[in-house]
């Protein structure tokens, strides 16, 4: 066989090489699916807010979990404008079903609303 008739033959041979890659079906590639776990109590939302000279947090929490909370505690803390804790605060509920959601309304009752500058979440807790 001549150079050429091989040259030939191995263009060929990629030819359908190529031909057959290019019909055949790909192999399907799998992606693992990211499961996120959401916490079995969750502070879904949350807003602070004024009414009067009392200032509140009002939100939501869902329990994730297949089982009843007997408690569900959700707490928060006032900060003056110079960073310094004022006040602290917290509302809670008793037999917080599976699956349900909470609204709650926390009042800062300690402090005069005007001297609350900042609201954080704090902690949720439940038993």
């Amino acid at each position: 066989m001549s150079r050429l008739e091989k040259v030939l033959l191995a263009g060929i041979a990629a030819a359908v090489l190529s031909l057959l890659l290019s019909v055949l079906p790909r192999p399907q590639q799998h992606r693992l699916a990211t499961f996120q776990h959401k916490p079995d109590l969750e502070l879904v939302s949350w807003q602070p807010g004024r009414d009067g000279q009392f200032v509140y947090v009002d939100g939501i929490v869902r329990n994730n979990s297949g089982r009843q909370y007997a408690y569900v505690q959700v707490e928060f803390v006032a900060y003056d404008a110079q960073g310094r804790q004022v006040d602290s605060t917290l509302d809670n509920t008793t037999h917080l079903d599976a699956h349900t959601e909470w609204r709650f309304r926390a009042i800062f009752f300690g402090s005069p609303g005007k001297d609350i500058h900042t609201v954080k979440f704090a902690n949720l807790r439940g038993w």
